[in-house]
């Protein structure tokens, strides 16, 4: 992605898309502890080897006040619930923008917060169970009918053996039934021998999901989100990436 200048990002956190409620995607840290390796050669200096990561988000914005918003379902006791949390930088209006996501625990939850005379706020910081992605948007935030989706194809290598694809969903609106979301493969841009890589549970309401695949599959060169619905809309976004 070249240089550009931060006017529309988006933000999901499960089924709550919070972009009417941010002033911006805040702050997203991967860190690896390093440890320590003596040696009687290292020339006087200490050696240090990569060992754990960890990814941390933390976001901020104007806190909701509906009985089944996201603020009023983030409670001490939904620490033991994973969360995902997707975020795109310009929009993620279309197939293959670039987008973020990572599924974890919150580990901090405040709200609201503010002084006497501003709008309330919320932070919520999740640290990640699994690898972050940084990978595209399949399928844009968007309202679907019975037509169904079958999204562009996106140019992305495969995972390695070392490594896996991983696809999230966030369905945000639920007005029918059966919901069906697929991440697709294939060696070509025609998808001439698509392959069902990534298959989500079926759902006919409001949720998030959270699946991966491990590699090889190197040899796969282009990834499409379709979808099918048997009855009324769904909206949703899905998105892939391999880590």
């Amino acid at each position: 992605m070249p240089t550009f200048v931060m006017t529309s990002p988006t933000l999901l956190i499960d089924e709550w898309p919070l972009t009417s409620l941010i002033d911006g995607v805040a702050d997203l840290s991967g860190t690896t502890d390093m440890v320590e390796r003596m040696r009687a050669d290292g020339g006087g200096y200490r050696h240090f080897m990569p060992g754990l990561s960890t990814f941390t988000a933390t976001q901020s914005g104007y806190s909701d006040d509906e009985n089944a918003g996201m603020v009023a379902e983030m409670t001490i006791a939904s620490r033991l619930s994973q969360r995902i949390v997707t975020a795109t930088a310009q929009g993620g209006a279309t197939v293959g923008d670039f987008l973020t996501s990572h599924r974890g625990y919150a580990s901090a939850v405040q709200d609201p917060v503010g002084a006497v005379g501003e709008i309330g706020k919320f932070s919520i910081t999740t640290q990640a169970s699994d690898p972050p992605i940084i990978g595209h948007v399949g399928a844009p935030l968007a309202s679907r009918t019975t037509a169904g989706f079958t999204g562009a194809a996106v140019a992305m290598t495969g995972p390695t053996a070392t490594q896996a694809v991983y696809a999230c969903l966030h369905v945000t609106a639920a007005a029918g039934t059966n919901l069906v979301v697929t991440l697709q493969s294939d060696d070509n841009s025609g998808f001439t021998s698509a392959t069902n890589r990534i298959v989500f549970s079926t759902v006919s309401a409001v949720g998030a999901q959270w699946l991966s695949l491990p590699g090889p599959l190197s040899s796969e060169t282009h990834w499409r989100i379709i979808c099918t619905i048997a009855t009324s809309t769904f909206t949703f976004l899905a998105g892939f990436g391999v880590a």
